[in-house]
């Protein structure tokens, strides 16, 4: 089940993109390194592809040396300097950059274009857990 949500979470990251494009900017991200350029910011970096060696060469190339790399997600949670952000802005493997923050959940209103029905509804899914719809019982949703 978990598998299933990260492929979804990871399908409408890559949606959200079209090939070439420029990295999707938080705005609230962009203000607050724009207020304090020197400051390392916490961000939410999203790549188009699995994080490789590549990937973690390139942040180590712009001095970005900690931070965390998601094992289901093509997603680094990190600091940068307005200068980092911005290079890292203008890579074409990184699909968007957000502001690690707390935000209001949003459970019953995201069913929906989550694709909860759906998912209820599928009879495939439902006799692979034993003949019963998924409850979404020890499953978690982040969404970036």
């Amino acid at each position: 089940m978990r598998t299933i949500l990260s492929s979804a979470a990871l399908l409408l990251l890559l949606a959200l993109r079209t090939a070439g494009a420029a990295a999707v900017i938080d705005p609230y991200l962009g203000r607050q390194v724009a207020n304090a350029p020197l400051e390392r910011t916490s961000v939410v970096v999203s790549f188009d592809g699995p994080v490789t060696d590549r990937e973690l060469g390139a942040l180590r190339l712009l001095g970005i040396t900690g931070g965390v790399v998601l094992n289901e997600m093509p997603i680094v949670l990190t600091a940068v300097t307005k200068a980092q952000f911005d290079a890292l802005a203008r890579r074409e493997d990184v699909v968007s950059l957000w502001a690690n923050r707390l935000t209001r959940p949003m459970t019953n209103a995201s069913r929906g274009f989550i694709g909860v029905g759906a998912m209820q509804a599928d009879e495939e899914l439902n006799a692979a857990n034993g003949g019963l719809p998924f409850s979404g019982r020890d499953v978690g949703v982040a969404y970036v």
